[in-house]
């Protein structure tokens, strides 16, 4: 009924976007399960929320933000070099287009229109999803590649003898891919990580008594079972950089909060290493991933290098520096449709470029735009990320407020 009630209170442009929070979890289970027939239409689901809420809000105090305008002039000049100079594509070009001028100035807009209130309900909606989902990835990760728990697009499943790391699959959740469950997973840590530090967040986020263990339990347990370096990676340095700062203010509080965190957590990483399911421990495959990439990346330090470092590197991962042409070679070249229609997998491009060799942003954004852009790009990242940063540490120390952080 409570639910109700906020929903029906809100205006518009956030009834749109509680959709499309819901359909950002819904879309790859019906990709992949209840309508794989429908694939490419689903893939498109969210598209007429955002394109409708940019256009609505374009020339308003919801969008002033430089960065945003800067990201959709850089689209609309990338739009015409790629028609032009680029791969010429013009349903590729449309694909790359609308993310630089209608789903990046998305989330400058939304950050505008959603306040403190939607905030708090967002986690709470994200930590309620997160608890069954834990179920749904340990069922993932002991199922078969062939299973049709593991489907990909289209409904489609890997064939019987296909190897999985140790024996387990990377489990993706409800999305079409293990990434999103990779870019899912931290952001709950973070709520986590707030909720520990700060009495406030825990009374406001947690609905039960006992739900910051279930979700302590379901944490540890996702991170046992992702098989993701990368996924274990930003958590821990979530849990890391967050824990220096608040110690950094010097509140015994927040030090004993720490050392209880901690604990805790080193506990249930202690009682998981124990637990089989049919025969496989469930800490085994990520163990295993971390001890080969080990092996093959140089140690500990190669691994950190590939995890956090490797998206703002310009070369690719056989050490060659990126050569693409001034404007690139064409956005929405480098996203799976764009490599499938164009067929660049297996041409010459694999050669000089990212498309067949790495997943990051940097290599894929420099190879679509150049070096010019591409740069231009980098370092408007890198700003607001900075400013982001400055932002939520004084909040800290100001307001003792972790959660921006």
């Amino acid at each position: 009924m409570m639910v109700m009630q906020y929903y029906k209170s809100l205006d518009k442009y956030k009834k749109a976007f509680w959709i499309y929070l819901f359909l950002l979890f819904v879309e790859g289970s019906m990709r992949k399960w209840f309508m794989p027939s429908l694939s490419n239409v689903w893939m498109m689901c969210r598209e007429p929320i955002v394109i409708w809420t940019v256009l609505s809000l374009m020339n308003t105090k919801y969008l002033k933000s430089i960065v945003a305008k800067s990201f959709m002039v850089i689209g609309c000049i990338m739009f015409l070099t790629t028609l032009t100079l680029g791969h010429q594509n013009v349903m590729v070009a449309l694909f790359g287009f609308r993310i630089w001028f209608f789903h990046i100035p998305y989330i400058f807009i939304m950050s505008n229109k959603l306040n403190r209130e939607d905030l708090i309900r967002i986690c709470k909606f994200l930590i309620l999803v997160f608890i069954p989902m834990t179920v749904l990835y340990v069922m993932q990760w002991g199922a078969p590649p062939s299973s049709w728990l593991n489907a990909s697009v289209g409904g489609i499943v890997a064939e019987e003898g296909t190897q999985a790391a140790y024996g387990a699959v990377r489990p993706s959740g409800t999305f079409i891919l293990g990434l999103g469950a990779a870019y899912y997973n931290p952001v709950v840590v973070s709520i986590f990580v707030a909720c520990m530090y700060s009495s406030f967040y825990k009374k406001e986020l947690m609905l039960f008594k006992k739900e910051l263990l279930f979700l302590a339990i379901s944490i540890v347990v996702t991170l046992a079972v992702s098989v993701s370096r990368g996924t274990v990676v930003q958590s821990a340095v979530c849990a890391i950089v967050v824990a220096l700062f608040v110690a950094l203010t010097g509140k015994t509080t927040y030090l004993k909060k720490l050392l209880v965190g901690f604990s805790l957590i080193y506990i249930l990483f202690t009682v998981v290493s124990k637990v089989d399911i049919d025969g496989k421990n469930l800490m085994a495959p990520i163990t295993d991933r971390f001890e080969t990439a080990a092996a093959q990346e140089g140690g500990s330090s190669g691994i950190m290098e590939t995890r956090v470092l490797e998206p703002y590197k310009f070369w690719n991962d056989k050490g060659k520096l990126l050569d693409p042409p001034l404007f690139g070679y064409g956005i929405g070249a480098g996203s799976n449709y764009g490599t499938q229609t164009l067929h660049l997998v297996n041409s010459s491009f694999d050669d000089s470029t990212a498309w067949g060799l790495g997943e990051w942003s940097s290599q894929i954004v420099t190879n679509e735009m150049g070096f010019l852009f591409g740069g231009v790009v980098f370092c408007l990242r890198m700003g607001l990320c900075l400013y982001l940063l400055f932002v939520s540490v004084k909040k800290l120390f100001r307001n003792n407020d972790v959660l921006p952080l």
